[in-house]
This record gives structure tokens, sequence and C-alpha cells, in this order.
């Protein structure tokens, strides 16, 4: 139950911290979207799921786990701020390798295929999605 309860806070924690920081980007319409209103509208998923985490860890019935494991937290936080930092700079499909490979090691013993076909998989979602469907302006690889 703890360590649901620490793995929802941070994600909340990472929710509020995205919402903060985008709410100084203009939004737009649902027609034209602008800057903000992507990652204000992941923050509120995310608070959504740290929410969801923190009362299935509330709802639990095992009791308190003794210790908490903070390699998954770190390798997913890792991943995220990586992406972030590096998507305009290196491209959508390098940064997402980055983030698939950071967040791989919450995972001891992930294979090398799994990250490859879900960095793939990844990529290839991110660039029809975001670059192709919604015209978000991100190089695919840099520039």
């Amino acid at each position: 139950m703890r360590q649901q309860l620490v793995a929802g806070g941070s994600v909340i924690v990472l929710a509020l911290i995205i919402i903060a920081i985008a709410a100084s980007y203009p939004m737009g319409t649902m027609a034209r979207m602008g800057p903000g209103m992507f990652p204000i509208f992941s923050g509120i998923v995310l608070l959504l799921i740290g929410g969801g985490i923190i009362l299935q860890g509330l709802s639990a019935e095992d009791g308190l786990v003794d210790e908490i494991s903070l390699r998954p937290i770190i390798a997913v936080f890792a991943g995220l701020v990586l992406w972030t930092l590096l998507a305009p700079w290196i491209g959508l499909v390098p940064a997402t390798v980055t983030l698939v490979v950071a967040t791989s090691l919450a995972q001891p013993g992930a294979s090398w295929l799994g990250i490859a076909a879900t960095s793939i998989l990844l990529s290839a979602f991110g660039a029809a999605t975001f670059i192709y469907g919604l015209g978000i302006r991100l190089s695919i690889f840099g520039g």
C-alpha cells in the first residue's frame, strides 16, 4: 500500500508541475490547438492516473509494504524529463528511443528486442499523431 501511495503521489506532483508550466502557454481552441493544450490535458490525465494509483493503494488489503523500490520511480521520471528536454533538439524519434531505454531500466532484465519494438511503435505513433495528424511543430530527427 505504501509503495502505491508514494507512486501515486509522485505522479500527481509531476502532473502539477506539468500543468503549472503549461499554464503560461496559450491554449488555443480544439480546432487550432495551442502549445499549452497538450501538456495541460496530459497533466490532467496524469492527475487522474495518480489519484487512481492512490485509491488502489488505499483499498489494498495486503498491508503496508516495508520498503519502496526507487528504481522504477527514478527510471520513469528520468525518461519523461529526458524526453521533454531532448525532443526539441534531437527530434521526436531519438527522444522517444531515449525515453523507452530510460524507462526500461525500471524493470530488470528487459529485453532489447522489446525495447527496440516499443521504440519503433511509439516513434511511429508519435510522428503520425502529433506531427502529421495534429501539426505540432516538432522535427522527427532534430534540426
